[in-house]
């Protein structure tokens, strides 16, 4: 039983992995075809306006999974005995615990509004810097929202986050599994 655990935990980081990268992918193709879509006229003779510059990938939350240590209202401690890190929440962070797989018409429907809100937001990188910068991409996952006091230790995560300060900060964690 804990041998198939293990694989079904590992199967979602590696899922979780691969929905981040796509998302990086998605926002700098996005931010690309905003860019070409806007620099042609709005009608032949129409004049090209200014290109829709691309996201930097520094601003980009990074992922981070493990097994939580300990969590209260204000943070959650993942990591094992030699090694931790914390990460701050607040009542802004969105935590969800995972359920069973959306069927593939959901999944599909969520990105396509995904990619039409990305783009949407693509076309005022000025105005959006921040909505830009915690773009987290749809979940193949059905998700139920939690609160921070629905973590217990030997839970396995992952942490949408930025550094700021020397702090890492939770914008969303995503509970795969809850503690045994």
């Amino acid at each position: 039983m804990r041998s198939r655990t293990n694989i079904l935990i590992s199967f979602l980081i590696a899922a979780v992995i691969v929905l981040a990268i796509a998302q990086v992918y998605t926002i700098r193709k996005l931010s690309n075809n905003a860019a070409q879509s806007v620099m042609q006229p709005a009608h032949p003779g129409g004049v090209a306006t200014q290109a829709v510059s691309a996201v930097p990938p520094s601003t980009i939350m990074m992922p981070i999974s493990g097994t939580v240590m300990s969590a209260d209202s204000s943070h959650i401690v993942i990591g094992n005995a030699s090694s931790t890190r914390a990460l701050s929440i607040d009542p802004s962070t969105v935590i969800v615990q995972f359920g069973a797989l959306k069927d593939s018409q959901q999944q599909a429907a969520d990105m396509e509004a995904f990619r039409l809100s990305s783009n949407e937001l693509a076309k005022d990188p000025e105005k959006n810097k921040l909505l830009l910068q915690t773009l987290v991409a749809p979940s193949p996952f059905k998700e139920t929202k939690i609160a921070a006091s629905d973590i217990k230790p030997g839970a396995e995560i992952v942490a949408y986050t930025f550094i700021q300060g020397g702090s890492v900060y939770a914008v969303r964690v995503n509970v795969l599994s809850v503690a045994q």
